[in-house]
């Protein structure tokens, strides 16, 4: 297996893994929910490590042309591949609170057991009408 970071391809990358049936979380897709979600810690991991400011520095008129070129109503092209195309054009500009450049002022750094939660939250999913409508 391969990084988010990699541009080499890996059996995550065929845009045959994007079938409605696949991409739902469940046990049919606990193998491939946790190999993707390592692809995703890694990378951001990696990305903690590596940058050497609190943003990327590019100007609003060349992200925004950079969004206009990605094709949201195309074909799939696989699981990996658009959590790259996100790391690339998301992660890559994101700006860094954790960087000690970076003056907080309405964000602060995040604390990494509140981000373990959070996955936690997103994969179970559980709605406060969950309890109130049962």
């Amino acid at each position: 297996m391969t990084s988010l970071l990699s541009d080499t391809p890996t059996p995550l990358t065929d845009a045959a893994s994007v079938r409605t049936g696949d991409a739902l979380l469940g046990a049919h897709s606990a193998d491939a929910y946790a190999e993707l979600m390592h692809e995703v810690v890694d990378a951001l991991a990696q990305r903690f490590t590596d940058v050497d400011a609190p943003t990327s520095a590019n100007d609003r008129t060349s992200l925004e042309a950079r969004v206009a070129g990605f094709d949201l109503d195309g074909q799939g092209i696989g699981n990996l591949a658009a959590l790259r195309e996100a790391d690339d054009l998301y992660a890559r500009n994101a700006v860094w609170f954790h960087h000690p450049s970076y003056v907080a002022h309405l964000n602060c750094p995040v604390a990494v057991p509140a981000v373990a939660a959070e996955a936690m939250l997103a994969a179970i999913n559980t709605s406060v009408d969950t309890y109130d409508q049962s």
